[in-house]
């Protein structure tokens, strides 16, 4: 992940990666690859423009990092107080 701002060509680049793990990684029986790009802030306008002629199943997703650290945090602090710890 990396923390720049949303530039145009990310949904190309991405929409690259996932054609070329379709060919190179993907089994039949997999489900379809999905691309997943992350970012700080998007316009959702600017997103609908960029993905527009790119047929991929590709998402396009805003997150705050504070919001992960707190999930992570609950959720590794819920697994140490489980049974599952061997």
């Amino acid at each position: 992940m990396s923390k720049v701002k949303q530039e145009s060509d990310f949904e190309n680049q991405l929409a690259g990666k996932v054609t070329e793990i379709d060919d190179l990684l993907k089994m039949p029986e997999d489900n379809p690859t999905i691309g997943l790009l992350l970012c700080r802030s998007k316009n959702d306008t600017k997103v609908e423009y960029a993905l527009r002629g790119i047929t991929q199943p590709l998402g396009v997703a805003s997150y705050e990092t504070r919001q992960i650290i707190e999930d992570i945090r609950s959720s590794v602090e819920a697994y140490l107080a489980s049974d599952n710890i061997g």
